[in-house]
């Protein structure tokens, strides 16, 4: 991971949260790798601290193979998961 780059997106971006699809332990791995460059971000810009959290991506990739998944045909599978995980994520804060 380039986190030089990833870094500068952040910093350009001003994102409130990143959300990380997860399936596997590499993660929980990339969840610390994020929450460090965040800090490091945060502190250096005096900017609020960013979340980065995890959710479950088979409710991204049964919605990505969905009808209603394929709604732009020009994207490729990940773009559709990224997509629904981030729309799953919404739906969950939404409640609280």
């Amino acid at each position: 991971m380039d986190l030089e780059a990833l870094g500068n997106f952040i910093r350009v971006k001003k994102p409130h949260v990143i959300v990380i699809g997860g399936e596997s332990r590499e993660a929980l791995m990339i969840q610390e790798e994020l929450k460090r460059l965040c800090v490091d971000i945060s502190q250096e810009e005096q900017v609020p601290k960013i979340k980065v959290e995890i959710v479950d991506n088979q409710l991204a990739k049964v919605f990505a193979n969905s009808i209603k998944g394929m709604v732009i045909p020009e994207f490729v599978l990940i773009m559709s998961s990224v997509l629904s995980a981030l729309w799953k994520f919404t739906l969950v804060w939404s409640i609280f």
